[in-house]
């Protein structure tokens, strides 16, 4: 996807989202990683977290849906009804993520796949927009 398209037809909301996406998974994977290393834990469990946060994060993907608004000629963001319940559901998650997972994971190893999770989730987000950005476009005849 060519930088000027993107700024020239992508809201800058959704330009400043996909820049901490990146920020944020570049520095979570940066921890991680020092971590497994440093301490020497097992790196299956990140791997397996990071897997189910790249599924869910483009599940998540769906909460917002991306459209072309005609009158400026851009990609805009905007929530529908079932975005609110996809909230809500994480919200509900992440308040009960200790006692799912706190019985099978102690610890760093807790810590540290959560933190795939998280990174995960980073991802799978960031490849959501992308692609949801590169069909919109696509489709207007812009890529």
């Amino acid at each position: 996807m060519k930088k000027n398209n993107l700024h020239k037809h992508v809201h800058r909301r959704i330009l400043v989202q996909l820049a901490i996406f990146i920020v944020a998974f570049i520095a979570i994977d940066g921890f991680i990683t020092y971590d497994v290393i440093a301490k020497h834990l097992d790196a299956s469990w990140v791997i397996i977290g990071a897997l189910v946060g790249v599924l869910v994060g483009i599940a998540a993907g769906r909460m917002f849906a991306l459209k072309w608004h005609e009158d400026t000629q851009k990609v805009i963001l905007t929530m529908d009804k079932l975005s609110f319940l996809l909230i809500g559901a994480y919200v509900v998650f992440r308040i009960f993520s200790e006692q799912l997972l706190g019985g099978i994971l102690h610890g760093e190893e807790l810590t540290v796949a959560t933190f795939g999770l998280l990174a995960g989730l980073m991802l799978g987000r960031l490849l959501s927009l992308l692609t949801n950005i590169r069909k919109i476009l696509a489709r207007q005849g812009i890529l």
